[in-house]
């Protein structure tokens, strides 16, 4: 009788532990998030959902979804969509911010449906053309490719020119990879700038 009143409350503790969990975890992940976000400056609200929440230890949930104005990114290079990767539905949408050398007057990046890593972004706004062509010059072909892309963005000097783009994204290993992409920046192709962007807005989360 004994043993199974101590099974009995272990669990009704176990119990206890999870629905307290439950409540706790969304919110402080939330404000974790949105700390990280807002470092630079700027507001985000963040909003996750998870079941169980105890997901949400391990950085993944069902849910994520964030709305950003005024942020003050930096340019990771790392690109770690894996972050994303381990949410089952993503909607970021970032207005009026800067990330790196890119102002950014809006951005939108959300989990394709029914398509596990994979990601849908537009992006428009505008950039200093010489550094644009430097960073994916050097995301695309190294230093060399950093080298050729600053000198053709260098034939527009330090002058901000807009941008905008749409592209379809796989995360592979965690990194960015444009599986389509439409528009250009400076003159070159989109597909290096949408995935800087898009893995510099993960590794901010």
């Amino acid at each position: 009788m004994r043993r199974w009143q101590m099974i009995g409350a272990i669990a009704a503790l176990l119990a206890i532990v999870f629905v307290a969990a439950q409540f706790a975890l969304p919110p402080l992940s939330e404000r974790k998030i949105a700390q990280r976000l807002e470092t630079g400056g700027g507001q985000a609200q963040v909003d996750v959902a998870a079941f169980p929440a105890l997901r949400l230890l391990a950085g993944g949930g069902d849910e994520l979804s964030v709305r950003g104005r005024g942020l003050r990114l930096s340019l990771e290079r790392q690109q770690l969509l894996r972050r994303l990767d381990r949410f089952d539905r993503v909607r970021i949408v970032v207005r009026d911010s800067t990330i790196g050398p890119f102002t950014v007057t809006r951005l939108a990046l959300r989990s394709a449906a029914d398509k596990p890593r994979r990601y849908e972004l537009t992006v428009s706004g505008r950039a200093r053309a010489d550094a644009v062509g430097r960073l994916v010059g050097e995301s695309l072909a190294g230093p060399l490719g950093g080298t050729l892309g600053a000198f053709a963005g260098g034939l527009a000097g330090g002058v901000e020119v807009p941008f905008s783009a749409r592209a379809r994204l796989a995360s592979e290993d965690g990194r960015a990879r444009a599986l389509a992409a439409s528009g250009s920046v400076a003159g070159l192709r989109a597909d290096g700038l949408v995935e800087l962007l898009a893995g510099a807005i993960a590794a901010q989360l």
